[in-house]
């Protein structure tokens, strides 16, 4: 399993920053993930690549 943080400034709403770093698919901004499942909860989740590979996410914590 990855461990990843992520720290930068940008200049719009970090809540539209949070959407697109949690749906990668959404308007196709990752083209290497060919799809996204998501737990109920929403800490759980896993990415299907382009590649054939699956990449498995657990959030600590939501906010």
């Amino acid at each position: 399993m990855k461990s990843c943080v992520v720290t930068a400034n940008y200049a719009c709403d970090p809540n539209k920053v949070w959407l697109y770093l949690t749906k990668p698919t959404l308007n196709g901004w990752r083209r290497d993930v060919s799809s996204y499942e998501e737990s109920d909860d929403g800490l759980k989740a896993a990415e299907k690549n382009t590649d054939g590979s699956e990449t498995k996410i657990v959030f600590t914590r939501k906010e």
